[in-house]
């Protein structure tokens, strides 16, 4: 419907189809083979459905309800006034004829005072309310249980199914098999006694008992069948005591004595002896007859002005006096002469003094051609300063080493005259003592520097 504004509104209407079946007051027959069941046509959509229309049922019936309807479909036809046939089915549900159950027993199943021992399908007959036959189907599933029985001989005791057993007889045990039915066991148990006897020995390394060798102290035990059949246990109680040795590592000077023998080459010597148990005791000494020998070397680079111990033979560490009354590998000689150094050895062993003669240390600053020469503060914390007056033109190097005979500073001044002033910076290295060395070409002085 439009309106007009324009506006309009869509009403949908439903109509019932004049031609569809409904059934009402279904009734199934009352046994299996009966024609007795019933159903009503209750609608048809037709306005004239109970005064102009016709039914016919396929049985024959002639009115809307039909009282001789088989289990299953049955169809019906309704003309209507206008001439239209309607032709539709109703399914009559069949009525109840038996059941159907399936049981899994073990060994044996009774049903109505019939007892079963085998599987299959059994059926019974019984009469329902309505008189009618009713037929009950039974699948039967029939699992067995096992019985089993086992002999064993054991001594002492025997433990079965956790509980532990100390006597001869027959005991049974009921489990439940893969089929969840019972399966009984039965143990047929003999207990047999066991034995026991102690054997104590001492003895020295090593002993053979029953044909084993023990080299150890402990307690042993070994089985054997006594006449019963059963075990009968024998225990050794076994003291082993050692035989031992050891071995000494000696370093002596010249010649070494042991046990009274004088020996005086090196090599390794034993001696038998009886230890506290009474066993042997085998001892060796490792002994090593050796001689310090030392020379005197120089010069040593870097510091071509010092002198080194070279140590020829000996063993380290070694301990060194100089006569100049320093205690190290190397030294610096300050002065022209003869310089001699002892060097002993971890052994106590003292070296022939070695001999060095010097004569290339500068009497004084003079001989380098340097006045009124200054080095301070001495021993310093970190700077030192070197002052002097060069006379004449000439190439200057000063060089500082640390202990171990490194270069740590070196500087060179070409062509230098006149009035020197040079600071050197050891704040960067440890404290200990350093040498200086001003060279030129005249030759070297030597000065230590002590670092705090």
């Amino acid at each position: 419907m439009i309106d007009s504004s324009g506006c309009f509104e869509t009403t949908t209407i439903s109509l019932p189809d004049p031609f569809a079946l409904l059934f009402g007051e279904l009734a199934s027959p009352t046994c299996i083979a009966d024609s007795n069941g019933s159903a009503t046509v209750v609608s048809s959509g037709c306005p004239c459905m109970f005064t102009l229309c016709t039914f016919l049922w396929d049985n024959g019936d002639t009115s809307k309800t039909s009282s001789s309807l088989h289990s299953g479909w049955n169809s019906v036809a309704i003309t209507h006034a206008n001439g239209c046939i309607i032709v539709d089915s109703v399914f009559i549900p069949a009525p109840y004829s038996g059941g159907m159950s399936s049981i899994t027993v073990c060994d044996s199943y009774t049903w109505d005072s019939i007892t079963y021992t085998s599987s299959g399908t059994y059926f019974n007959t019984y009469t329902d309310t309505s008189g009618c036959d009713s037929i009950h189907t039974l699948n039967l599933t029939i699992l067995n249980s096992e019985i089993d029985t086992f002999s064993v001989s054991s001594c002492n005791s025997y433990v079965w199914n956790g509980t532990i057993l100390d006597s001869s007889g027959l005991y049974s045990f009921v489990y439940t098999n893969q089929n969840l039915c019972d399966s009984i066991v039965f143990l047929d148990l003999t207990i047999n006694q066991s034995s026991s006897t102690n054997e104590n020995v001492s003895f020295c390394d090593s002993y053979i008992w029953l044909g084993t060798t023990y080299y150890t102290s402990g307690v042993y035990d070994s089985l054997l069948i006594s006449s019963d059949g059963c075990d009968s246990l024998v225990t050794l109680n076994l003291n082993i005591s050692s035989s031992d040795s050891s071995m000494y590592e000696i370093t002596s000077c010249d010649s070494y004595t042991w046990d009274g023998l004088l020996i005086d080459s090196s090599g390794v010597y034993s001696n038998l002896y009886t230890n506290m148990s009474g066993c042997d005791s085998l001892v060796y000494i490792d002994l090593t007859i050796g001689q310090t020998v030392a020379e005197i070397i120089a010069p040593l680079a870097p510091n071509p002005s010092d002198l080194s111990v070279n140590i020829i033979s000996g063993t380290a560490p070694f301990t060194f006096i100089w006569n100049t009354g320093e205690t190290t590998s190397q030294i610096t000689p300050l002065s022209n002469q003869n310089y001699w150094v002892i060097v002993t050895d971890s052994s106590g062993c003292i070296s022939d003094t070695a001999y060095f003669t010097v004569d290339w240390v500068p009497s004084s600053t003079n001989d380098l051609t340097l006045e009124s020469l200054k080095i301070y503060p001495n021993p310093t914390k970190d700077i030192f300063n070197i002052n002097f007056y060069s006379v004449g033109n000439k190439e200057i190097q000063i060089t500082v080493y640390d202990i171990f005979g490194k270069k740590i500073i070196n500087k060179k001044f070409d062509s230098f005259v006149g009035e020197f002033n040079e600071k050197v910076d050891l704040s960067n290295y440890s404290n200990g003592v350093y040498t200086l060395e001003m060279s030129t070409e005249k030759g070297s002085l030597i000065k230590k520097i002590l670092l705090q």
